[in-house]
């Protein structure tokens, strides 16, 4: 995995852990790609989401 991304789910991740659940230290790497994972589905539905939006604000001032 990319060390970036690695870091920004690490530290995004950081200020909603519970303490019993993640212990303190590096996170395991099955934690890391499921983390990854919901980053990347999370980021394609927000792109999705935003075209969309700009396609319906295009037609809304095209057609009146």
């Amino acid at each position: 995995m990319n060390p970036f991304l690695a870091n920004l789910i690490v530290q995004s991740t950081k200020k909603f852990r519970d303490k019993k659940k993640y212990p303190k230290g590096k996170p395991s790497e099955y934690r890391l790609a499921k983390k990854y994972h919901d980053f990347v589905i999370s980021l394609k539905r927000n792109f999705k989401n935003f075209i969309l939006i700009v396609i319906g604000i295009f037609s809304a001032f095209v057609w009146f």
